[in-house]
Parts: C-alpha cells; structure tokens; sequence
C-alpha cells in the first residue's frame, strides 16, 4: 500500500510542476506578466518586472493586432539535484519576441525555451537567473 501512496504523490507532483510550466510560459509569452510572476520563486520576479518595463507601447498595440496568443507545451522534463530541481522544455508558438530595447517586438512561429523549476514548501516555482531566451530552430533542421 506504501509503494501506491508514493507513485500518486510523485504523480501529483510532477502533474504541479506540468501546471507550473505550462502556467507561466503561458502568461509570460502573452505578456501577462503579472500573471506570470505568480509562477516564479520571489527571487525571480525582479527579472518578470525588468522585462515589463521595457514594454513600450509600439508592443503592445503589435500585439493587440495579433490574430490568436502564444501557446506552449512540454517537450521534456529532466529532474536534477535529487528530484527538487527540474529543467522543463517547451516548445512555444505564435508568440512577440522583444529582441532588442527600443526595437518593436516581432512575431515568432516556433521556438523551444528551458525553464528552471524548483520546488519550495512542496510546491514547483519557475527560478529564472535571466529573462528566458527562446531558441528559433534554423531552417537548416
């Protein structure tokens, strides 16, 4: 009876850390930035409200005029450090990327991004050291 009490436990963790992911990419790729910070440890915030500021209003309209959001998924999860750290891969689409400050953001089709969780009080929360980088795959994939 033991051993089914820790596979669920285990499963209802790793089905949070998915929520967690999937939950943030989603707010961070739409611009929904403090939605997003919700996500994150406390550490980590002050990297969601950098980016905020540098939103200018070219941005937003660019993405007020977008046909449909971003939309993410998980493509892998690699747990490390004794299963509290997890590096999630998500395959995000259709999502205004801020390339450079003063520049008007553009549209990207698809591209993959690693986030960082950790888990705190029993609960995944994304840990970001920088703003997160999406990589476009080049068309010679």
């Amino acid at each position: 009876m033991l051993i089914g009490l820790c596979a669920c436990t285990d499963y209802k963790n790793e089905e949070q850390l998915r929520d967690t992911a999937n939950a943030f990419a989603q707010s961070y790729f739409n611009w929904q930035f403090n939605d997003a910070q919700a996500h994150c440890t406390p550490s980590s915030r002050r990297w969601i409200s950098y980016i905020a500021s540098q939103v200018k209003q070219n941005d937003v309209d660019k993405l007020r005029g977008a046909e449909q959001g971003a939309s993410s998924e998980i493509k892998k999860i690699n747990y490390e450090e004794g299963d509290s750290v997890a590096s999630v891969v998500m395959k995000v689409e259709n999502f205004l990327s801020m390339d450079s400050l003063g520049a008007v953001g553009h549209f990207v089709q698809s591209a993959t991004c690693t986030l960082q969780l950790v888990q705190q009080a029993k609960r995944w929360k994304v840990r970001l050291t920088e703003p997160p980088r999406p990589i476009v795959p080049s068309h010679d994939d």
